[in-house]
């Protein structure tokens, strides 16, 4: 079988496998399997990462991934172009092009004796990041560089993230006719949100006038509505999340969440925004690569959030992000990443690697 149909056949047999949050461990076996090759040490930690480590230096590359998926399991479809199904995009293509460049790495050179790749598959990035956090609690030494495995298309270099609140708010009230003049739980439920809507307008239109650029918009969303009446009282409660830009960190945005949602309101998790620096050593291993390949670099900030925004700030290190996949089909029904995008993306990740790790 060619180097390019076994890269193939890997990311085909982990889309196959559906890994939404908390159902990781059949997606993690079979990539720690195609992983066990001389040199390369796997195993599956307590948060049930998935863990492939080559070479024996005290420097580390770290390249985290994430093995779980949003829910929704897809039709798994292979065409002469592309290949379709959950995860192909977020972010199973992007992990199996990581996957795959180390075993290029490991298949022509000797463990590196001056450094380490670390290659992580977490599990609940989709969910708490809980894999990411134990990451943090338990690593033995903070890697030297880090890239994470999230898509950016093969010719783009993510360099931040928003970060993201998410919150449940609960109201209750006793029930009134809808002719009184106290407002019932929904009433006052759709009132206060509001609220946090107009302060959101408000940040994200610029003094001059002019909406602000997507990756510095304050957006937020609900997610869960929901309402009981038993003849006495009546509950509303939404589960939300609020999307920051850097502008506006999470413990300020918070103290407006609470400000504007009195009562009975949790935040569940919460998590800055991120931007790495474009002058580092990974980055310009990344440029070089990209031009060496035939494509033309750029740079992005993503909307959304992804474990960079855990583990980065941290760590306080040199950082991207990098994938083939269109970041828009994230989450969706499309999902789907071409062939020739994630054979690239491998060439790109196998050339970076070898350069940051001769540079340790």
């Amino acid at each position: 079988m060619m180097r390019s149909e076994e890269e193939r056949q890997l990311l085909c047999g982990l889309i196959q496998r559906y890994s939404p949050s908390g159902r990781e461990a059949e997606a993690a076996d079979y990539l720690l399997h195609w992983l066990d090759v001389p040199g390369i040490r796997t195993y599956v930690d307590e948060a049930h990462n998935a863990v492939a480590s080559w070479g024996d230096g005290e420097e580390t590359i770290c390249i985290l991934g994430h093995i779980d998926t949003v829910p929704g399991e897809l039709p798994v479809s292979e065409t002469e172009t592309c290949l379709a199904g959950r995860g192909a995009v977020d972010a199973k293509g992007p992990l199996a092009a990581a996957a795959s460049a180390l075993l290029r790495l490991a298949g022509v050179h000797h463990p590196p004796s001056n450094g380490k790749i670390l290659l992580i598959g977490a599990a609940d990035e989709e969910g708490s990041s809980s894999g990411a956090n134990y990451l943090l609690r338990t690593i033995e030494s903070v890697p030297s560089h880090l890239i994470i495995a999230e898509p950016s298309r093969p010719d783009r270099i993510t360099l931040g993230y928003r970060g993201c609140i998410h919150g449940t708010y609960r109201v209750e009230s006793r029930c009134a006719h809808t002719a009184s003049e106290h407002p019932g739980a929904c009433d006052q439920i759709h009132a206060n949100w509001n609220e946090v809507v107009r302060f959101a307008a408000e940040h994200n239109t610029r003094k001059d006038g002019k909406p602000r650029s997507p990756f510095y918009r304050l957006d937020p969303g609900l997610r869960r509505l929901a309402s009981e009446y038993n003849g006495s009282t009546e509950k509303a409660e939404i589960d939300f999340e609020v999307r920051i830009p850097p502008a506006v960190p999470a413990q300020k945005m918070q103290q407006h969440l609470f400000d504007r949602l009195p009562g009975n309101l949790h935040i569940t998790s919460a998590a800055d925004a991120y931007i790495s620096d474009r002058n580092t050593q990974v980055v310009r291993a990344f440029l070089r690569a990209i031009r060496d390949h035939g494509r033309t670099p750029g740079f992005s900030l993503k909307t959304g959030t992804s474990d960079m925004n855990v583990v980065a700030p941290h760590w306080r290190i040199p950082a991207l992000a990098y994938g083939p996949g269109n970041p828009e089909l994230s989450h969706t029904n499309d999902e789907r990443v071409q062939w020739e995008e994630y054979e690239t993306a491998i060439d790109v990740l196998s050339s970076s690697l070898a350069t940051l790790l001769a540079s340790l």
